[in-house]
């Protein structure tokens, strides 16, 4: 990670807490419960290693799924193989 990437990573724009939108109002829990949603992107947490994870699920699997997206889609399988579960991959990572 750069140090670029550090510094994005440690100033989140995101608020630290959200309520719902319920009915044209924003609304807290009922319960009044929040759950933390940790940041994969500094790869301390363990989100970051089920992505990972997933990512390796995926790469295993590659030309299953990739011929499972074509039969889905049209697309032809050296689009599915070569680009798009290879970037799906990339976006888990």
């Amino acid at each position: 990670m750069t140090k670029v990437d550090l510094n994005i990573a440690l100033k989140s724009p995101l608020a630290k807490r959200y309520d719902n939108y319920i009915g044209g109002e924003w609304r807290p829990p009922t319960a009044g419960k929040y759950f933390d949603n940790v940041s994969p992107i500094i790869g301390q947490a363990e989100r970051a290693q089920i992505l990972n994870k997933i990512a390796d699920r995926m790469e295993a699997n590659l030309e299953m799924l990739a011929t499972a997206e074509t039969w889905a889609n049209g697309k032809p399988i050296r689009e599915t193989m070569a680009a798009d579960l290879p970037l799906a991959v990339d976006h888990f990572r």
